[in-house]
């Protein structure tokens, strides 16, 4: 088979995915085959007749010159005797992939890719190895997309000469796209050594001088190498895995890298924030991060180094991202700019930005990228601080809710499409009207978790849930499930005639209304229990309002999470319900359903028109009494 070229090689790497050989050890394997192209290219296209130990040998002895030349160059620095991986082979890991690799593929696939190899150049076999959709489905995070580079690149705002840190490089992308972009000093830890090597190798091919190049292998948390060479830089770049869960123990001794807050198992991307903070020069040094949505809002340890970063007042900017920008990852994130030397102008304010879909381009069905022009938007926004209606606004941190940094708190959008319906939004207009919370006219409860365990077809309470809860609000009360509870347990939990239920959990919010008496009824933890207080609402009125689409507008603002939306007591509570009297509410409610009645009818006159035409059709056929429709 004749095959050339990088087209042919990306086909190649494709296909083979489907076999036993992992990701990572395809992607060693690639990215040492580039280093022998780069230093013995005749060499390699001799071994196409040689045996699999040859492409070893020449692999081993093109790793050893390499990790010559860098201690060599590592010792003129002066950084080889605080490094403590130097007896560490920067390659080995990577030269493994090289022996191992060849015996997983087989003799003739070896070979076949061999000849595709040849016809490569350095630069395109890495351009493979470290960029392709395959890396990102397989190895989620270890290669940061180039737009996402340019973007946090453009928010750092590098200068020549300047020290850049990335303590989870990957394979160096981003490091590489600051050194491009400016000639700087890079730094970075993986905790991969394999990865290491893989970042050795694209920086060296990508023509990065070595005295400009200090990378290490370890844990970030626990073993900071890179403190050892450099305690403080100009800048830090970092794009960890989210959701990152930390051996705290691990940290004993470094208390002062974490100076905000609990240094918590599930605080790893505050934690990541914080151990930035603290690494940067203590003038002029800024961090962008990315972080999971979830981090912006959650309580406990995440709140707690949250609300004190913010106390020092070294949190910019914070830039919302959609979900689906990012290969595998299908939730909201946000890019995070902390700076300890913010513009005065920016003293005791962050600036939230959030990216819209009109900045996004649907590349293919599974791409979605940042185009050149809205990074520069997005820039010219974080930069000029400008206040864009439903893209972009500055908050002072006296106006923060609780302390959280969720985007679309703070920024109203312009326009949004719901139940079908394009809605133009205009904030300004909204606040005039007259509003009070909703729990100064409801008791808000929360309802009782009852598992398929506790369930007992025989129980003497029935609970309602939210499938329970059908089109238009009304209550299915034919399959309640039942449960049994000790007397007395169950009365914070139990429903009256014209309570309202909310759900709470998941993509929509149902309004169910208790139109019945019912002794023994309960409701699940899914779902709030509205108790309206009689004189100030009726609840009919109320469940209108909050089934409407501005109601429901409303609720889906409050609602949070990644997989499951939810919505927290605290900001329910706060929800805005415009001022009626309780005349105007009834009158409503008597329009309300007069409508309801009428379309109910026209619903049924359809349906019974639909019948007719149905028999009829049937009639035409010519049957007879052979096939009659009775009804």
């Amino acid at each position: 088979m004749s095959l050339k070229g990088k087209q042919e090689l990306q086909a190649w790497v494709s296909n083979i995915m489907v076999s036993p050989i992992r990701s990572g050890q395809l992607k060693g394997f690639l990215a040492m085959v580039a280093l022998v192209l780069h230093e013995h290219p005749e060499s390699l296209r001799g071994l196409i007749l040689g045996t699999q130990d040859d492409l070893y040998r020449l692999a081993e002895r093109t790793a050893i010159d390499n990790q010559v030349a860098y201690v060599k160059t590592m010792k003129q620095l002066g950084r080889l005797s605080k490094q403590p991986n130097t007896n560490t082979y920067l390659l080995e890991s990577v030269l493994y992939d090289v022996k191992t690799t060849p015996e997983k593929l087989g003799d003739a696939m070896y070979r076949e890719l061999l000849c595709i190899l040849v016809e490569c150049t350095p630069l395109e076999v890495l351009d493979v190895v470290l960029n392709e959709e395959w890396v990102h489905k397989l190895e989620s995070g270890s290669t940061t997309p180039a737009y996402i580079n340019q973007l946090m690149i453009e928010l750092g705002d590098l200068k020549a000469g300047q020290t850049v840190l990335d303590p989870t490089m990957g394979v160096g992308g981003t490091l590489l796209a600051a050194y491009e972009n400016k000639e700087t000093t890079l730094v970075g830890q993986d905790i991969n050594l394999g990865t290491v090597g893989c970042a050795y190798i694209n920086l060296f091919l990508h023509d990065v001088k070595l005295e400009h190049i200090a990378l290490y292998e370890g844990e970030m948390f626990g073993e900071p190498h890179f403190l050892a060479a450099n305690p403080t830089f100009d800048r830090v770049l970092q794009f960890p895995n989210f959701a990152t869960k930390i051996n705290t123990e691990s940290l004993q001794g470094q208390v002062s890298r974490f100076p905000f807050g609990p240094m918590a198992p599930m605080a790893g991307e505050w934690m990541n924030v914080s151990s930035a903070l603290t690494a940067l020069t203590p003038h002029d040094g800024k961090a962008v991060i990315t972080v999971f949505n979830g981090v912006l809002y959650r309580g406990g340890a995440d709140g707690k180094i949250r609300e004190s970063i913010l106390n020092y007042d070294l949190i910019e900017t914070v830039i919302g991202v959609p979900s689906g920008i990012l290969p595998n990852i299908s939730v909201p994130w946000a890019i995070v700019v902390c700076n300890n030397h913010k513009q005065d102008m920016m003293k005791g304010k962050v600036q939230f930005i959030q990216i819209s879909e009109d900045m996004i381009e649907t590349v293919s069905r599974r791409t979605r990228v940042l185009t050149k022009d809205s990074i520069r938007r997005i820039v010219e926004i974080y930069h000029n601080k400008e206040e864009v209606p439903g893209v972009a606004t500055t908050v002072p941190l006296v106006g923060l809710k609780e302390g959280k940094l969720l985007p679309s708190d703070y920024i109203e959008e312009a326009e949004v499409e719901l139940d079908g319906f394009a809605i133009s939004i205009n904030a300004d207009e909204l606040e005039k009207r007259e509003t009070i919370p909703l729990d100064k006219v409801v008791s808000i409860g929360r309802g009782l978790n009852v598992t398929a365990k506790n369930e007992d077809a025989n129980g003497e309470y029935c609970v309602l849930r939210i499938m329970d809860i059908e089109d238009y609000g009304r209550i299915n009360y034919d399959n309640l499930v039942r449960t049994t509870s000790e007397a007395g347990k169950v009365d914070n939990y139990l429903l009256e005639k014209d309570d309202l239920v909310l759900s709470i959990r998941g993509g929509t919010n149902k309004v169910g209304i208790i139109d019945r008496d019912m002794d023994k009824l309960l409701f699940n933890a899914n779902l709030v229990r509205l108790r309206v207080k009689r004189r100030q609402c009726n609840p009919k009125w109320l469940q209108m309002y909050l089934t409407s689409l501005i109601g429901q507008w409303l609720l889906k603002r409050i609602s949070r999470g990644t997989t499951v939306q939810q919505i927290t007591l605290s900001e329910l509570k706060e929800l805005p319900i415009p001022v009626l009297s309780l005349e105007e509410q009834e009158r409503d409610v008597a329009w309300y359903e007069q409508k309801m009645q009428e379309l109910e009818q026209l619903q049924l006159s359809l349906q019974q028109q639909e019948q007719a035409m149905k028999r009829e059709l049937v009639d035409s056929f010519g049957f007879g009494d052979g096939f009659v429709v009775e009804k």
